[in-house]
């Protein structure tokens, strides 16, 4: 290198150290050749110097920890390698330097091993301004609660290569995200399915090629704003997974591919109460496989109420751009479709009343009601049939199945067979059926 760009470089050198020197910080740590170096951030006198990297910063923390109080740690510009997980305990704030608009970070933490980067351990901590990296072969998150704790704010996070997810909540409530970049995960981005946490905020969370951006399985109270993803062929989890949780999704963007669609549903919402507020599904579901219940763009199931408000379904490749099963009730307001009729059940029952006749085994009970009668492979159906009168008792065991009964490829029709013929009579026999589409 000529002498120039040596001097230069040793410039920039001592420019970043000193601005690091000059951060507000109760302690700071930053690279120096092999090295991470803690000092702390008033007197500089040196906490602690190592190769590893991950023992310093355990180091710091644990002196802010040690005198009895909160504090910040600044991380400085660089990559430091990460051994083993750094428990964080309550009031710590760990920040990496911002490139002066606070936007990109340039400090990461690449993980060596299959466990946490973080363990959050206490109430008010916040993480912020770092990519943290790992390995497709990892299982575990980048960051887990110890258990449920309170007031934690995780922003401008980038997550790299994992094969685990990013954040796991495990119960801990008033917890504030912002400007997440899941890249390549395995798992969700943001997950909680422990206890019942109240108050989790969400904004700015934007994909590639993440397999899932949120699982909530329980949260009360919840607002996700400003989500979305680029298209991730080989995704298996829905986008986004609501059970047994209330709150609302606002302002949101998801577009698969032109000709393949997405794989997976986009909402995938159980047992809760979700107002879909103002964004667009483009380019959604499967062509190559329009019916599947996992792969329309928004599935509701399991006695949920869900209010889609100002939803744009735009080149929708599933054969609708929603589904609801019979327990379950979906309001649209100012919803605009790429096609048209757009909402069907994947489930429904009910009590069919017949007469028998003494010699007659086989009845049509009548159409089922799914999927506007579109079920051409009675195999994807489950088909269930129970005696309700005393001459259907008496007649039985029996069995219900799907029927083609115009010969048109569509098997819209249940129809029940009885081991006997049922007495003669009117309005004699009885049978609760019910019918579920599977896919």
């Amino acid at each position: 290198m000529p002498l120039a760009g040596l001097k230069y470089k040793k410039l920039i050198g001592k420019l970043q150290t000193e601005n690091y020197f000059r951060t507000p910080a109760d302690v700071i740590v930053f690279r120096k050749g092999d090295l991470a170096v803690a000092i702390k951030g008033d007197t500089k006198e040196t906490i602690a110097s190592s190769t590893d990297h991950a023992e310093v910063i355990q180091k710091a923390i644990d002196r802010i920890n040690n005198e009895g109080r909160g504090g910040r740690i600044i991380l400085g510009h660089g990559s430091y390698k990460i051994t083993e997980t750094i428990t964080v305990p309550k009031g710590i704030t760990i920040s990496g330097i911002s490139q002066g608009d606070d936007t990109v970070p340039s400090v990461v933490l690449w993980r060596t091993f299959d466990g946490e980067i973080f363990l959050i351990d206490g109430d008010r901590v916040t993480i912020k301004n770092l990519i943290l990296n790992g390995r497709e072969s990892d299982t575990r998150d980048f960051i887990s609660c110890s258990s449920a704790h309170r007031f934690l704010k995780f922003e401008q996070l980038t997550f790299g290569k994992n094969g685990g997810g990013g954040i796991n909540l495990n119960g801990s409530y008033w917890v504030e995200i912002i400007n997440i970049r899941p890249l390549i995960l395995g798992d969700y981005a943001i997950k909680n399915t422990a206890g019942s946490p109240v108050g989790i905020y969400i904004r700015s969370v934007w994909g590639y090629q993440t397999n899932g951006l949120v699982n909530f399985d329980p949260v009360t109270g919840f607002v996700i704003e400003n989500i979305g993803t680029d298209y991730y062929p080989s995704a298996s989890n829905p986008m986004v997974r609501i059970k047994n949780s209330t709150g609302v999704i606002e302002d949101f963007d998801f577009e698969g591919s032109d000709t393949d669609g997405f794989p997976v549903n986009i909402f995938y919402i159980i047992g809760s109460r979700v107002s879909i507020i103002g964004g667009k599904l483009r380019n959604c579901g499967d062509p190559n496989d329009p019916w599947n219940v996992l792969k329309v763009p928004i599935y509701v199931k399991s006695g949920s109420f869900v209010t889609l408000d100002t939803v744009h379904f735009n080149l929708t490749k599933s054969s609708r751009d929603f589904m609801a099963d019979a327990t379950s009730i979906i309001k649209t307001i100012s919803v605009q479709f790429a096609k048209g009729a757009h909402g069907y059940l994947t489930k429904n029952s009910g009590v069919a009343t017949l007469s028998g006749d003494g010699s007659t085994t086989d009845f049509l009970i009548g159409e089922h009601g799914l999927l506007l009668s579109a079920i051409t492979d009675p195999s994807k159906a489950i088909v269930k049939c129970t005696p309700a009168s005393a001459d259907a008792i008496a007649a039985s065991p029996l069995v219900c199945y799907l029927s083609d009964e115009n010969s048109d490829g569509k098997y819209e029709s249940v129809r029940v067979k009885f081991a006997s013929a049922p007495a003669s009579g009117t309005d004699n026999v009885k049978v609760v059926w019910e019918v579920e589409y599977i896919g």
